[in-house]
């Protein structure tokens, strides 16, 4: 194992360094601001800010008319990234995150399009993963570093 200096290959990216940013999760929100969600569940966690812990900021449930727009914006800020000079961009879909939110029956009441069965609660992630882009060796920069088995996918959906 090298340092953290040295050069590091993950799938088709070749990355200078083994320093990677981390995705960031937001769990408060700014006064006058609400966090979206695929419901309107607050998380029954803490999150620490500056003086101790807090309970998260309770979210809006996403209107149905909103998520094109939400998975648009996922899409463009991954083709910001690579046009900005980004080795690579990762579709984070865990841990409570937005896609997460969507597919975790724990979480997502939806009675739309985007909830229930898990065909439904999976058309977020279908309708913003990379294979719904066009260009997927612009979205990647250079070819997928990771595995997603689409083919589970399509089975949940057929």
């Amino acid at each position: 194992m090298g340092t953290l200096f040295d050069p590091l290959r993950i799938g088709d990216i070749e990355l200078a360094t083994r320093i990677v940013m981390a995705p960031l999760t937001r769990n408060r929100a700014s006064p006058g601001q609400v966090p979206v969600s695929s419901s309107a569940r607050p998380a029954s966690t803490k999150t620490y800010i500056a003086g101790g812990f807090a309970s998260c900021s309770p979210p809006r449930a996403l209107a149905t008319a909103e998520i094109p727009g939400v998975v648009d914006h996922h899409r463009r800020a991954a083709r910001n990234a690579m046009e900005a000079g980004f080795d690579g961009v990762e579709v984070h879909g865990a841990n409570g995150d937005l896609i997460d939110q969507f597919l975790r029956d724990s979480i997502n009441d939806r009675s739309d399009a985007y909830g229930g069965p898990v065909e439904n609660r999976i058309r977020f992630l279908r309708e913003g993963a990379p294979l719904n882009v066009p260009d997927t060796t612009t979205f990647y920069g250079g070819g997928a570093a990771g595995y997603t088995d689409y083919a589970a996918l399509d089975v949940a959906t057929a």
